[in-house]
């Protein structure tokens, strides 16, 4: 979800070439690792695990990855966003606050379920409980 922090810094401090930077490359790791979960799960026949809209969770990952680091690609072509210091509004300092409070709490929730579902060891690559939970 690091992917979201670099959009998160352009409402709260403004855009900057980094900020584009950090969530194109967290992007790039978040989609490697979704592929290879497409990966494991490629065979025919293979279940998987849950469905949103015909598609596995992690194939919905790979793509808004892949949307993430398109889009910031694309955003990073209008120069005129670099040009002056920007001053960010009060409202748009609020919706800031906002994306990182919401990117926190992801990040947050996702460490308490990775925590138990993995134990204290390593996650098992197909897991079908969480070990902590038992």
């Amino acid at each position: 979800m690091r992917a979201w922090l670099g959009l998160a810094l352009n409402l709260r401090c403004g855009p900057r070439p980094s900020h584009y930077g950090l969530a194109i490359l967290s992007a790039l790791v978040g989609g490697a690792i979704s592929t290879r979960q497409v990966l494991l799960h490629i065979m025919p026949g293979d279940a998987g695990r849950r469905t949103v809209l015909g598609l596995h969770l992690y194939t919905w990952a790979l793509i808004l990855f892949v949307v993430i680091a398109a889009g910031c690609a694309l955003l990073l072509m209008f120069e005129r966003q670099f040009e002056a210091e920007p001053s960010p509004g009060a409202g748009l300092k609020a919706f800031g606050v906002a994306a990182f409070a919401i990117a926190a709490l992801l990040v947050l929730g996702n460490g308490v379920s990775t925590v138990l579902e993995c134990g204290g060891g390593l996650c098992p690559d197909d897991p079908t409980d969480y070990q902590l939970l038992r």
